[in-house]
């Protein structure tokens, strides 16, 4: 008789490790990028933020998910097809194609992540409720700013082709998501078009994580940086002044106390000094500092 065979294991399927909330904003994220490169790409080899844009992926997908299976299918997306399309062609001569599939790919993750299962317990006291779970994030578009803060595209996620990977302002990279925990910026709020206004507030802070967006986070370096270099204080008052830049940044118990002492300390500065902190500070400085400091309604 012959022996039967014990049939292979099957593999354990893939996991999210994270909650698929927070998978969706990473994805999301991707996509809007990777959106951005599309919209600026001329026929022959890729431009240097295409390859580096799909090796975050790769790096994204083995960290987002339980096993290498979603990186590997990533990964080999767009070998197939390229060979086919382009058989004929010299290597690097068009690479456009290579990037317009890996956002097709993403796209399709993106459309069937509710299907894997996620080691993350929701938060029940994060829980959406059922009737709004559709509509969930959507009171908003992507916003994309420079690292320095300047506004690039108020909706990147429904009209990419206005975003950038610099700015022309500046120089500076871009970005459509918080650098800490990778939620998507929250862009010009979506209205019908008889009630829709151009723009969006550029926020100091990211709602998800707490953490200050970039442009926040170098205006107080700056800010800090130019306190110590204040001629007619003594050390004492620059280390004061210094003291008072973090709570003119929200409205806490304590904005109105750093905001008495900053107006205070920048007058024995000079008017001269006072103009350059406020060009420095005046945009990432919360409502009610602004108003102690610099008057006004």
């Amino acid at each position: 008789m012959a022996r039967r065979r014990t049939p292979p294991e099957r593999p354990e399927p893939s996991k999210l490790c994270k909650s698929h909330a927070e998978a969706a904003a990473i994805v999301d994220r991707q996509i809007t990028e990777g959106d951005c490169i599309a919209a600026s790409l001329q026929p022959g080899p890729l431009p240097p933020e295409a390859p580096l844009w799909h090796d975050r992926n790769l790096t994204i997908l083995e960290r987002l998910f339980t096993e290498r299976a979603e990186a590997e299918r990533y990964r080999t997306c767009a070998l197939y097809g390229s060979r086919i399309a382009f058989r004929n062609t010299p290597r690097g001569e068009d690479d456009t194609s290579l990037h317009t599939k890996r956002l097709e790919w993403l796209r399709s993750l993106r459309g069937r992540l509710d299907v894997y299962d996620s080691v993350v317990a929701p938060a029940p006291s994060q829980a959406v409720p059922a009737a709004h779970q559709q509509h969930a994030g959507e009171a908003y578009d992507v916003a994309q700013f420079c690292l320095n803060g300047h506004l690039i595209n108020d909706s990147a996620r429904s009209t990419p082709a206005y975003s950038r990977a610099y700015c022309a302002a500046c120089g500076a990279r871009t970005v459509t998501a918080c650098v800490e925990c990778e939620h998507a910026i929250p862009g010009a709020e979506r209205l019908p078009p008889e009630f829709a206004t151009e723009g969006c507030a550029r926020p100091a802070f990211c709602s998800f994580c707490g953490k200050p967006y970039p442009w926040t986070a170098r205006s107080l370096e700056a800010a800090r940086e130019l306190a110590a270099e204040l001629e007619g204080l003594t050390d004492e008052d620059r280390t004061a002044l210094a003291g008072t830049l973090d709570d003119l940044l929200a409205e806490t118990p304590r904005t109105q106390v750093a905001a008495t002492r900053f107006k205070r300390l920048l007058s024995k500065a000079g008017k001269g000094a006072a103009e350059s902190l406020r060009s420095i500070m005046v945009d990432v400085m919360s409502e009610a500092a602004k108003k102690t400091i610099f008057g006004g309604p």
